[in-house]
């Protein structure tokens, strides 16, 4: 990799610039599974920045952005790595390519224009397209560790606040991406407990002028609002951090103008000037500023402060809102939108998880002063009129003669708003349960909102964890949105066109689901592993990413044999093979006899054109299985697929007979053909025959523990040896007679299994039927038939049709 990128980046005279393959190469190898790859590709790639930057400036920048944003993707995230080695090096990167340019180059320079375009991007600006939730916090991670490197994390601690003051200062005069820059350094300054801690401690020390950060957010919101495009998205971004970084230095700034600038953004809150994505910072920064402006009051006092603007809010919000149900004016849809965004994020101010489901005003409790936060347990409870206009806002109608539509927008942010009403009281929860949960159902309505399902969605999540008791009955609905978008249950959701815009909604019930059973809140239920499976295959490349990732690594790591469990019952599920008795035991495991379970409607992957996603997610479990293990499911597979192909009267008899049309169950057993002759299912040494093994023959190679590893793998080879030739060769001999006289298509499936057979144990199926020498020509005469069969196929000419119908032989 290395040489590769000093291959692209070497020349300071001729420097092409590279193609967005060649960057993405580099991207992937960041993500290895080989630290040493890992490492060298983070190195590659900054080789790559730094080459870019020497000779010409102003050439330099022409055409870079896809290689900062690649770094920023790739090499910043590596800061978080499992592996100490590769986490150093980064943070040493991010100090080179983002810190060092900002401290020690000229502050308009080419790497100073390249800090602030990394910076500016961690804070949702334009060039967040890239960029997920992890990057933001694998900055303040480095940050954290370049401090801590440093000879004296004092003094560069107070250079960084320096530059930030004076780029805050004169953020009229410089462009907005470096305005988000600074702003975005900031936060990772204060994002992180014991980085706050150092700068309250610098800024009291060194005596760090704070009053900007009183203003700078309001200059931001003023300047965003005159904006558009770029700018604007640049601006509201870094009004959004200065929020959040004043929120977090609360406790450094003087009490009368932290007084001034609570009421100041209590006005504009009141006046519906911030915008929905902001109001949780606002109303985050008018906490801490309450408490900043009496910083000798009690934590009973700061509570009754904050009592007295959440009531205002609350009344303004109220008549705000009643007044929308007027039909002799026009719906305000702006204003509308932010006041139920601000009466759901107020009635969250004091939350606790542990508190309870009261409607009642715990403000008289509370911690001292000194805490974190001393606000916790203030509950002011919404108005029974607020609440009623809130839930009005949730129905498809507004109330009126002329049923006005309520617009998505509207409807979106009034279900957030219910939903933490309901996290206050479990009354409303109550009420509310069987309206989320048919917005769930409209999974099947083709006018149904996947924003407003995505919302009811997180809405039930949150209150499983608050009443988990009241919301398990819902667990099918929510588990049915891991293939949300469905427009008809008998349809393929894997291929419907209505699925596509429904992606967010499936990504939400994956994260959602996995956290409630890694937390214990939710457990296996009927076929909910199934449908977590199906999400491995979606359509949309990061739902299936997510769903592998969540499913292969905490959720298995939390039942190791998870995969070994569901194995063979995959088969009859995927397959929609309802009337067998595995899928019904499957479809009411953990039911505990009440009958809700989670089913499989909506899924249609049967037959073959679901085919090649049934292999796929039997590859995938196998792939996470034991030799062990799979030694055991094999013998499973031999036992209920083809053993129960060979009793009379059975669904699976009658599907190899063709006494049956149903094309699920002779897919079952198609399946299992095929992926019993699967290199992913084999054991011990039958893999290094196929290349993958070689150092098992070279003992001195290996270490004691992989010399246990190679000997184990050597007796479970030999028994799996031995159980196929032993047990399941009989079996596959007398389905053959039975295929052979029924004329079955999954003749072909099996003597395929036959002759990989042949192939591996030759000897073995010569010694087994050497008692019976003509039984073993037959097979012999058979699997050299199916073998010239083969051939002759893969060499047969296709066909295809000339515009006048006739067919006509391609060369």
């Amino acid at each position: 990799l290395l040489v590769a990128a000093e291959s692209t980046g070497v020349s300071s005279v001729i420097r092409p610039l590279l193609a967005e393959e060649d960057i993405d190469i580099f991207v992937e190898r960041c993500k290895d599974s080989s630290v040493v790859v890992r490492r060298a590709a983070t190195e590659a790639l900054t080789y790559l920045l730094e080459q870019r930057l020497v000779g010409n400036e102003a050439a330099a920048l022409d055409g870079i952005g896809s290689l900062v944003s690649a770094w920023t993707s790739s090499v910043l995230p590596t800061v978080m790595d499992a592996e100490a080695s590769v986490a150093n090096k980064s943070v040493e990167l991010v100090n080179r390519i983002v810190i060092m340019p900002l401290l020690t180059g000229a502050s308009d320079g080419c790497a100073s224009h390249i800090s602030w375009s990394i910076l500016s991007t961690l804070g949702g600006g334009p060039g967040r397209t890239r960029i997920s939730r992890v990057e933001p916090d694998a900055m303040c991670k480095a940050v954290a560790g370049i401090l801590e490197r440093a000879d004296s994390k004092t003094n560069l601690l107070k250079s960084m606040l320096n530059l930030i003051c004076s780029a805050a200062k004169s953020s009229e005069t410089v462009s907005e991406q470096k305005t988000a820059g600074v702003w975005g350094l900031c936060n990772a300054l204060v994002n992180t407990a014991s980085l706050l801690k150092d700068v309250t401690g610098v800024v009291k020390r060194s005596k760090i002028e704070l009053a900007f950060l009183s203003t700078a957010w309001e200059d931001l919101l003023r300047r965003a609002t005159q904006s558009s495009g770029t700018s604007a998205l640049y601006l509201r971004s870094s009004m959004q951090l200065s929020m959040h970084v004043m929120a977090r230095l609360a406790p450094c700034v003087d009490m009368q103008l932290a007084q001034q600038t609570r009421t100041r953004i209590a006005a504009l809150l009141m006046s519906y000037e911030i915008q929905p994505e902001a109001i949780s910072t606002a109303i985050a920064a008018l906490k801490s500023l309450t408490v900043a402006s009496q910083k000798n009051a009690s934590a009973q006092e700061h509570k009754a402060l904050c009592s007295e603007w959440i009531h205002d809010l609350f009344l303004a919000c109220e008549n705000r809102l009643s007044n929308g149900f007027d039909e002799a004016s026009a719906l305000d849809e702006r204003v509308v939108v932010r006041a139920l965004c601000t009466v759901g994020e107020i009635s969250m101010v004091g939350f606790s998880p542990t508190e309870d489901g009261s409607s009642e005003n715990n403000s008289s409790g509370g911690k001292d002063s000194s805490d974190v936060d001393v606000l916790i347990g203030l509950k002011v409870p919404p108005s029974k009129k607020l609440v009623n206009a809130v839930q009005f806002y949730m129905a498809e109608f507004l109330p009126g003669k002329n049923q006005r539509r309520c617009p998505r927008p509207a409807r979106a942010h009034a279900f957030l708003a219910a939903g933490r009403f309901c996290l206050r009281d479990i009354r409303l929860a109550k009420e509310a349960l069987n309206i989320l949960a048919r917005e769930l159902h409209q999974n099947m309505s083709s006018d149904s909102d996947p924003t407003i399902q995505n919302n009811s969605l997180l809405i039930l999540g949150d209150l499983c964890v608050k009443y988990t008791n009241l919301v398990d009955r819902y667990l099918p609905v929510m588990a049915a949105c891991l293939q949300s978008g469905a427009t008809d249950l008998s349809f393929n959701i894997l291929s419907s066109p209505a699925s596509n815009g429904f992606a967010p909604v499936r990504k939400s019930a994956v994260i959602l689901l996995s956290g409630l059973i890694m937390q214990d809140y939710i457990k296996w239920r009927g076929l909910l592993f199934h449908r977590f499976l199906v999400a491995t295959s979606d359509d949309d490349d990061e739902v299936s990413e997510i769903a592998a990732a969540v499913l292969v690594g905490p959720l298995a790591l939390k039942q190791p044999k998870l995969f070994f469990n569901h194995f063979v019952e995959s088969f009859f599920v995927l397959n929609c093979c309802k009337a067998h008795p595995m899928y019904v035991a499957a479809a009411s495991a953990g039911d505990g006899g009440s009958g809700i379970a989670v089913g499989f409607d909506g899924i249609n992957l049967k037959g073959e054109s679901g085919r090649a996603r049934r292999l796929r997610m039997y590859e995938l479990m196998l792939s996470k299985m034991s030799d062990q293990e799979k030694l055991e499911a094999t013998a499973r597979l031999c036992k209920e697929i083809l053993g129960g192909a060979l009793v009379e009267g059975s669904e699976l008899y009658r599907a190899c007979t063709n006494a049956t049309s149903n094309e699920h169950v002779v897919s079952v057993v198609s399946d299992a053909l095929h992926i019993l002759q699967s290199k992913s299912i084999r054991v011990g040494r039958s893999r290094a025959r196929d290349g993958g093994g070689d150092d098992l023959d070279d003992p001195t190679r290996l270490n004691t523990g992989q010399r246990k590893a190679a000997a184990m793998g050597r007796l479970l080879s030999n028994v799996s040896r031995k159980h196929l030739v032993e047990s399941v060769l009989p079996t596959l001999i007398n389905l053959k007679a039975i295929l052979q006289r029924a004329c079955s298509p999954l003749n072909k499936d099996l003597m395929s299994f036959l002759t990989e057979m042949f192939r591996l144990y030759k000897s073995e199926v010569h010694e087994f039927l050497a008692n019976d020498p003509t039984l073993l020509q037959e097979i012999e005469y058979d699997t050299k038939r199916h073998k010239q069969q083969q051939r002759e196929a893969s060499m047969v000419p296709t066909s295809i049709v000339a515009d006048d119908g006739a067919p006509v032989l391609s060369p």
